[in-house]
């Protein structure tokens, strides 16, 4: 008995890693000041670093700036390294 190997969702994973916008997006480390966007996006180098798995208020709002400024307590005034 031949055993048949179905490659369609072989062939279909590794097309979409090799053509994933997060490998293509830019390099796999950066480093530089921080900044805020908001309590849930540093900036850093220039660079937006979305936090994964922290959903925070927009700035301007009253749990926004609170966010934000919770963030700048833990990450402002220092040099990262993301």
């Amino acid at each position: 008995m031949r055993l048949r190997l179905n490659l369609l969702p072989v062939v279909a994973l590794v097309l979409a890693t090799a053509t994933s916008p997060a490998l293509a997006a830019g390099p796999s480390e950066i480093s530089g000041a921080v900044r805020l966007r908001d309590g849930d996006t540093p900036v850093v180098g220039g660079v937006p670093v979305r936090l994964g798995g922290l959903t925070c208020d927009e700035r301007g709002s009253r749990m926004g700036d609170r966010a934000t400024a919770r963030l700048w307590d833990i990450a402002g005034k220092r040099h990262l390294t993301c």
